[in-house]
């Protein structure tokens, strides 16, 4: 079967505002170091735009520099469009910490991330909580602030559209259930949102407990999915990782489709009707340390899902296939612990 062609409608803003604008939305996030989640970003940057690596100094005497810079900040390093309209530059401020300023449209912008300004928002029963469910707060947040969830059980689709984290009390005592409201536990269509501390449950046909669709950097751990349609299902979704997660109970535990870069690590997979981990058309992800059991079959790989690394999972008391691989070539299996299962 031909494999399908990978468009992502409006996820790749052209250079300048659309890179600030980018960037701008993680000034507020919480990140434990800055510089390396900017270089990641700078790398994003030339290979998604055909840009060129520039020294600190080449092409800025062409445009004018922030006063500041005088005595405030030094760069070291920048990325540039090909033609040295735009760019963003990594550099230190005068205490040695690292900062960085983005250019574009004669306009500078510092992008220095500034996490006092983000807000987290409390949900459940109690003095001082902002809701009573999770959409309100969802809503109310802005990119870079956290949904905190106190235990309970809260009936709800949560749709999330920006880069924000939502974070249960624990996955044993705070719950989604989406049995009664003909939706995702999560429905989730913006890059850098993170979830992890729920139960996510009784999502059925067609729904399911964590849907990413088109969103990049995006992160689920630490919760436990039982009883939906798909577990967890990336669609066009790039760059995610999901660890540490219990799956249980779902007709496919976890499914990626059209997705490239993804990382699932660390988690247990047991009770899937249909497949434990399903590829569709999805290249260069790894599957690394997780556990898979008492699944029909338990990782699958098909349409043409290429140079995928499958290393070091256990694969044990599956009914039909262990590890099956149709269509797809490229793939890399290594230290994998493979036993018991019916083929």
């Amino acid at each position: 079967m031909r494999k399908e062609t990978r468009e992502k409608t409006g996820k790749r803003p052209a250079i300048g505002h659309g890179i600030a604008r980018a960037l701008d939305g993680m000034n507020l996030r919480k990140v434990n170091s800055f510089f390396l989640v900017f270089m990641m970003i700078i790398s994003g940057f030339m290979l998604a735009n055909n840009s060129m690596n520039a020294g600190a100094d080449e092409n800025l005497t062409a445009v004018p520099l922030p006063p500041s810079w005088n005595a405030d900040f030094t760069p070291e390093d920048s990325a540039w469009n090909s033609d040295g309209t735009n760019c963003i530059v990594v550099g230190n401020d005068s205490t040695g910490q690292t900062g960085a300023w983005s250019y574009s449209s004669d306009t500078w912008n510092s992008l220095t991330p500034n996490a006092a300004m983000s807000t987290t928002y409390y949900v459940g029963t109690g003095a001082g909580n902002y809701s009573t469910t999770i959409q309100p707060a969802v809503d109310a947040a802005l990119p870079g602030d956290t949904v905190f969830v106190w235990p309970g059980t809260y009936g709800e689709s949560v749709s999330v559209r920006k880069a924000i984290d939502i974070v249960g009390y624990d996955r044993s005592s705070t719950f989604i259930d989406a049995g009664g409201v003909s939706g995702h536990g999560f429905y989730i269509t913006s890059d850098w949102v993170n979830i992890s501390g729920f139960t996510v449950k009784n999502a059925a046909n067609p729904y399911n407990g964590i849907y990413l669709a088109n969103s990049d950097h995006c992160s689920i751990t630490l919760c436990s999915l039982d009883s939906n349609y798909f577990g967890v299902m990336l669609e066009t979704s790039d760059w995610n990782n999901i660890s540490y997660n219990i799956f249980s109970n779902h007709a496919w535990g976890m499914h990626i489709y059209l997705g490239q870069g993804n990382t699932v690590f660390g988690n247990t997979v047991i009770g899937s009707t249909n497949t434990g981990m399903l590829l569709q058309s999805a290249d260069n992800n790894v599957l690394r340390g997780n556990s898979l059991s008492s699944n029909y079959n338990a990782i699958f790989f098909e349409e043409g899902s290429d140079g995928n690394l499958v290393q070091e999972n256990v694969v044990s008391g599956n009914t039909n296939d262990g590890i099956s691989i149709s269509e797809s070539s490229g793939n890399t299996l290594k230290g994998n612990n493979v036993y018991s299962n019916g083929y």
